[in-house]
């Protein structure tokens, strides 16, 4: 990974997951869940959540990053692993409730690129508390 790409992906891609993607699920723009729903991998709507896999919401985002900004970021093991860390170490569930969303962990497994996780809709009570 060039130190360009670790920069991108930290800060562009990071914001773009949030914005476009997060965001845009949360306000259900009709194009975004398009793309959801033609996504062969493991990004999906059931129930009004959004459920993953962080190998599959990366590979999902890179296509979706370089569908609006015109840039590829290669999809391998070390930019993915770039970013799921700006994932976790960025305060990522405080930033959703802002938009009453948060991440939860829909199915545990002992390999956290096979764990699921669901992005969910909260009560405005909940938004403004970051723990």
């Amino acid at each position: 990974m060039t130190d360009s790409n670790k920069s991108i992906i930290e800060t562009e891609l990071y914001q773009h997951v949030l914005e476009e993607i997060f965001g845009g699920f949360v306000r259900m723009e009709p194009k975004l869940l398009q793309s959801i729903e033609t996504f062969s991998g493991e990004v999906f709507v059931d129930k009004k959540a959004l459920i993953f896999t962080l190998p599959a919401l990366f590979e999902f985002s890179c296509a979706s990053f370089e569908q609006i900004n015109g840039y590829k970021i290669p999809n391998d093991r070390s930019n993915y692993l770039c970013f799921r860390k700006a994932l976790y170490s960025n305060p990522t569930n405080c930033l959703l409730r802002k938009n009453s969303a948060q991440i939860e962990l829909e199915t545990n497994h002992s390999d956290i690129n096979k764990s699921q996780y669901k992005l969910v809709f909260i009560a405005p009570s909940q938004s403004l508390r970051c723990n």
